[in-house]
């Protein structure tokens, strides 16, 4: 990515460079624009409000297929470029991020997802959908990171874990914070 031209990216597409302008301001844009393409479903499904009934995944399946994202290798460079912009960001505190994962990158979109899977009896009505949004995201952005060091890592054995911890574990207490049994 970092040799090719966008002269070149427009040679062997049959266009124009203008033309690949005129759609993507730049090389970067392009590239993370097609890493995307590939996991937009999927990111869609996230959103509570996007998929019909009859396309929309069921939470363990959506689990799955977030995860079989991660598994390919060709998403290492999207967690990378991910990775990047995330330091650039971090550097320049006015500067908004996607962090690509529900919409806008925000646990809202999977809070709003999760309550839809409580809402269908998927999902114990006992979990506060809030936080395990931020779990989600918190494990899905740790679990890209690992599979840059840990290429063979398999993370479906850690996503049944969660899953089924989220099934097995009773809801705290609102009282003092503690499960009830």
């Amino acid at each position: 990515m970092q040799a090719a031209t966008m002269a070149e990216i427009a040679r062997e597409a049959g266009i124009s460079p203008g033309a690949i302008y005129r759609y993507f301001e730049s090389k970067d844009v392009l590239v993370h624009t097609c890493l995307e393409e590939g996991t937009r479903f999927i990111m869609d499904q996230w959103r509570a409000e996007e998929p019909t009934e009859s396309e929309r995944l069921g939470l363990t399946d959506l689990c799955d297929a977030t995860v079989a994202i991660l598994e390919d290798p060709s998403e290492r460079l999207h967690t990378i470029l991910w990775l990047e912009e995330l330091l650039a960001a971090a550097r320049d505190e006015d500067r908004l991020m996607d962090r690509g994962f529900g919409p806008d990158g925000h646990p809202a979109g999977i809070a709003a997802r999760l309550r839809l899977a409580q809402a269908e009896g998927e999902l114990s009505s006992g979990v506060d959908a809030d936080t395990l949004a931020w779990l989600f995201q918190v494990i899905y952005d740790g679990l890209r990171i690992e599979k840059l060091y840990e290429p063979d890592l398999e993370l479906s054995p850690m996503i049944d874990l969660v899953l089924r911890l989220i099934a097995l574990v009773p809801p705290a207490d609102s009282t003092n914070g503690h499960a009830t049994s």
